[in-house]
């Protein structure tokens, strides 16, 4: 670690669309899980579940349409 450089860079206060794991929970709760999930607490833990274990096979996120918000944050190594 020693000698590696630090870098800072600026985000907005509130900015979703630039963090990856918001990206993934506005698909997962948009695209991917249905009204029923959320009966009630168990229904979500499972729903969420089913999508992350499928994730990548059957639920897939297309980043076409973002990479240009995206390739900043990708470019400084963030995953």
């Amino acid at each position: 670690m020693a000698g590696e450089a630090v870098k800072i860079f600026w985000l907005p206060t509130y900015s979703p669309h630039l963090n990856l794991i918001e990206i993934l929970w506005r698909f997962m709760k948009y695209e991917w899980m249905e009204v029923e999930a959320y009966a009630d607490w168990t229904s979500l833990v499972k729903y969420v579940e089913k999508v992350l274990v499928n994730f990548g096979s059957k639920y897939v996120i297309n980043f076409v349409g973002t990479y240009r918000i995206l390739n900043p944050l990708l470019a400084w190594g963030f995953e």
